[in-house]
């Protein structure tokens, strides 16, 4: 058991990067694709599982090789305008990772605001509704981290007691769903 508790504490910053891939937008979009098209788009997951697992190696290799910042080097070595070029492609990559976590954040509080007896999603149309509920909980953990600036470790620490939680449901999910995979 001890040496189970050990590697679990040198996974540390893995851990972070685990659930930022897999949170809540990854797997909302994932189980709608599969809700909806069953078995024939499992190779844009298989893809995106494969590019994502290639891009987290990439950062982990440059970022225990090189000095400074993946940008910092890329600005000393080809030049500042190549660094803004990629600095600006990889905000808007983290900002798609962050719109898909929003729209399953918006998907999970939904049915807390439906109305009893209606059918139609309480969200639908709603769109200030949406927007303020999305900034709210956005400047709230913004706050929350600034605030208390020294949260790394016990953020760890949740998001370890999170990823268990949803690999341990992925399991027994998997189990009660009894899949075909013959399909």
């Amino acid at each position: 058991m001890n040496r189970f508790l050990e590697f679990l504490r040198s996974i540390g910053p893995a851990i972070i990067v685990a659930a930022v891939v897999c949170g809540p937008g990854s797997m909302l979009m994932s189980s709608k694709t599969g809700a909806i098209y069953g078995y024939q788009m499992i190779w844009v997951l298989v893809l995106a599982a494969i590019l994502m697992w290639s891009m987290v190696v990439l950062s982990a290799r440059l970022g225990v090789v090189h000095e400074h910042t993946l940008l910092q080097e890329l600005a000393n070595r080809l030049g500042r305008p190549v660094a803004a070029l990629v600095g600006i492609f990889l905000f808007l990559v983290v900002a798609g990772f962050q719109v898909s976590n929003n729209v399953a954040i918006l998907a999970a509080i939904e049915p807390f605001l439906e109305k009893e007896g209606s059918t139609a999603p309480a969200l639908e149309g709603r769109v200030a509704l949406q927007i303020g509920i999305l900034v709210f909980l956005n400047v709230f953990v913004i706050a929350v981290i600034y605030r208390f600036g020294n949260l790394y470790k016990p953020v760890e620490r949740l998001l370890k007691g999170i990823v268990l939680l949803v690999v341990v449901c992925f399991a027994i999910n998997l189990f009660l769903a009894k899949p075909d995979l013959g399909a």
